[in-house]
């Protein structure tokens, strides 16, 4: 049976993907901490921060934080229109908080020679 071998660039780019995605997926979580939130001001944060994410990229994101319970959806109408807004749930803020001391973690053993220098 032959095996499927991924190449070092393709590899390369589905890991940047997995990582961006997770990383926006925690941002998400970040920013629904004090207020709930919507897909447009996520976007428009996200670009401020140069990253610049479609909504066929965005929206599957919410729906799995709200499928898996980190997220709850609600929807209103703002000038005429339905926005829905996502806002964290307890197991969210848990789960938040446990990735994000773990991230802390991991970035200071990979940057802990950066660190170093500047003091």
């Amino acid at each position: 049976m032959a095996s499927h071998r991924v190449e070092p660039h393709e590899y390369a780019k589905n890991l940047r993907r997995s990582i961006i995605n997770s990383m926006i997926k925690l941002f998400i979580l970040h920013r629904a901490q004090p207020n709930p939130v919507y897909g447009g001001a996520l976007t428009a944060a996200l670009r401020q921060l140069g990253y610049s994410i479609s909504s066929g990229t965005l929206y599957p994101l919410l729906h799995s934080l709200e499928q898996t319970k980190l997220l709850r959806s609600y929807s209103t109408t703002v000038r005429g229109r339905e926005r829905r807004y996502y806002e964290i749930t307890s197991l969210g803020r848990q789960c938040y908080s446990e990735a994000r001391q773990a991230l802390m973690t991991l970035i200071q053993e990979m940057f802990s020679d950066q660190i170093k220098t500047k003091s």
